[in-house]
């Protein structure tokens, strides 16, 4: 100890630095800071924590430290990967919890977040297939740029990942109303290519004449049947005639002269050979032999 010395009179107060020659050396021992404010009384020194993220004192002995892991281990395995830290308990080690920052989600515990986003919601999935009415998914959230658009639309087909799908459309489509167009009249909706888009077409069904009109129904399908049945008619020496040019199964035989329909309420044949029967006189005038049957 150390003090004034009392010459004649009793010496002053005794000294003594408890963090140099004290229990205070302790504090230092153990890594912290030791401050003794009062040197002429002994135990009331000040024991700190200095440790970079430790936080304690305690007088006249050595301090429990805490510890924030935010500081030691936040910066390597919460912050350089741009996620927050948190040290819910400073006395106890490996608790601090690594949280993904919104919109990401994810947290862990003593160790860097594993994020995840889905970018079909919060992320450019949602601005390029959602809001362009695409469907969206997004397989790995874990990674970014991975999502897919699909089209969705009415006979629509293509998909492109990371950004907006190029649909390519069936003009044709069952749930389109051109298809409904063609087919109400009996005629075929034809889409010569899904990458042009207002270039299909209604056309007339076999075997009528193909015309075709782009947009819409054919105004009138033709077709003459007697280029298909004609023949059936001259083997009997009548002729066809199709009496509606725009309808199927018209198509008719006529007598022909010097024939004449064998009975008058039945004139033609429908689809067939009419029943005919030679007229009197116009035969000799014409050199045949009047018989009463068709001639073979």
């Amino acid at each position: 100890r150390a003090g004034p010395k009392g010459v004649g009179k009793p010496a002053g107060p005794c000294e003594l630095d408890e963090c140099t020659d004290g229990d205070g050396k302790a504090c230092q021992e153990a890594g912290q800071a030791c401050v003794d404010g009062d040197k002429t009384a002994e135990g009331n020194f000040v024991c700190t924590c200095t440790r970079p993220g430790e936080a304690g004192s305690a007088t006249g002995a050595r301090a429990d430290c805490t510890l924030d892991e935010c500081v030691t281990e936040g910066p390597d395995a919460c912050e350089a990967h741009n996620q927050t830290c948190a040290d819910a308990d400073h006395t106890v080690d490996g608790n601090y919890v690594c949280s993904c920052v919104s919109p990401r989600v994810g947290t862990a515990v003593g160790a860097t977040a594993q994020c995840e986003l889905d970018e079909c919601t919060d992320g450019g999935g949602k601005t390029q297939c959602v809001d362009a009415g695409q469907a969206c998914v997004d397989g790995d959230k874990t990674a970014e740029g991975n999502f897919v658009c699909t089209c969705t639309a009415p006979g629509a087909t293509g998909t492109a990942t990371g950004g907006a799908a190029s649909c390519r459309v069936d003009e044709c489509h069952a749930d389109l109303p051109l298809n409904a167009t063609c087919t109400a009249p009996g005629q075929t909706c034809v889409e010569p290519s899904t990458a042009v888009d207002g270039d299909a077409y209604c056309r007339c069904p076999p075997p009528m004449e193909a015309q075709t009109q782009v947009g819409g129904a054919v105004a009138r399908c033709e077709w003459d049947e007697c280029k298909d049945h004609a023949a059936k008619c001259t083997a009997m020496r009548q002729e066809c005639e199709d009496a509606d040019d725009a309808a199927m199964g018209t198509w008719v035989c006529k007598c022909k002269h010097p024939q004449e329909p064998a009975d008058a309420a039945s004139p033609v044949g429908a689809q067939g050979p009419a029943a005919c029967k030679n007229k009197p006189g116009d035969c000799d005038s014409q050199g045949y032999v009047c018989t009463g049957t068709v001639p073979a």
